[in-house]
């Protein structure tokens, strides 16, 4: 205590006893308050960077409003809901809609010599916006994926966890198979090979053409597991859900058939908690940081 004192003493008195500020202590202060609130300021960016990238990808993936059928949040082996043209083209000219999509889904299941592994084939229309796909390629091409035709159907894009897993590179010819009323086989051909970085997404999904897709569900060609809808803009996301799901709510009336609607926010539910998390933490941060500025900032030079 002794060295301590004689220290503060030294710092912040002078020799006749009377107190006076320290240049060299104040220095050190101000350098603390300075590196402090830079750690702050990194921090914020750091967390705002990683939140905006977590939802960049999980809207890549599922885009910003869902519709389904009702049972479409309990498996992936969905009843078809029936899309034509008029509904289409009302929904993608409501306000603030930027794109929509069709796609349908089918559990499945890969098989090699001595593995098994399971995942969710997700068929996508001439219309899905592949861009999200396009800048995690890691290897092959997808522009081929979606062609339509006797051929369509024949391409697969994997992910890289998938592709490590089973041995899979681009050009390989993979069986697939089905499981229902009866066990149904398909061949596919690798065309690419993608990689988020998002492990819950990439070990489930595979993509490859709607049309395979809808043959393997037997379904018609306006029928399809759901609607993708992507926004212009991130915080209408519950006004334009609401919009829609009133839309559709008429459209069900009139034509005896119901939709579900979901944003990106009410499918993962948990995953946005946690990132409302990382909101609380960056608040708190800036508190600190007004508080440093109020207490150091403002104080004249000694």
């Amino acid at each position: 205590m002794f060295f301590e004192r004689f220290l503060a003493r030294r710092l912040f008195k002078s020799e006749r006893g009377e107190r006076r500020g320290s240049r060299p202590a104040v220095v050190i202060a101000e350098a603390g308050v300075a590196l402090g609130l830079a750690v702050m300021i990194v921090t914020i960016c750091v967390s705002l960077g990683f939140k905006h990238e977590i939802r960049s990808k999980v809207i890549g993936f599922n885009s910003h409003i869902h519709v389904s059928s009702f049972d479409s949040s309990l498996s992936y082996e969905t009843t078809p809901i029936t899309i034509c043209d008029t509904l289409t083209e009302t929904l993608a000219s409501m306000q603030g809609v930027s794109h929509l999509q069709r796609y349908a889904t089918k559990p499945a299941i890969f098989r090699t010599d001595d593995e098994f592994l399971g995942f969710v084939l997700k068929g996508v229309g001439e219309e899905y916006d592949l861009s999200f796909f396009r800048s995690y390629l890691q290897e092959g091409s997808i522009d081929s994926l979606v062609v339509t035709g006797e051929e369509s159907g024949v391409n697969l894009l994997i992910s890289r966890d998938m592709a490590d897993k089973l041995g899979y590179r681009v050009g390989d010819r993979v069986d697939t198979y089905f499981i229902g009323s009866s066990l149904r086989a398909r061949r596919f051909t690798v065309c690419g090979i993608y990689e988020t970085g998002f492990g819950d997404f990439d070990r489930l999904f595979a993509v490859t053409a709607l049309t395979v897709v809808q043959r393997l569900n037997e379904w018609e060609e306006d029928e399809v597991t759901g609607l993708e809808v992507s926004l212009a803009d991130y915080d209408e996301l519950s006004q334009r859900a609401w919009e829609i799901g009133r839309y559709l709510d008429d459209w069900g009336k009139a034509h005896r058939t119901g939709f579900y609607v979901q944003t990106i926010e009410e499918q993962n539910p948990n995953l946005f908690a946690w990132l409302d998390i990382l909101d609380m933490n960056v608040w708190i941060i800036l508190l600190l940081m007004l508080l440093a500025l109020l207490l150091f900032g403002c104080r004249p030079p000694v």
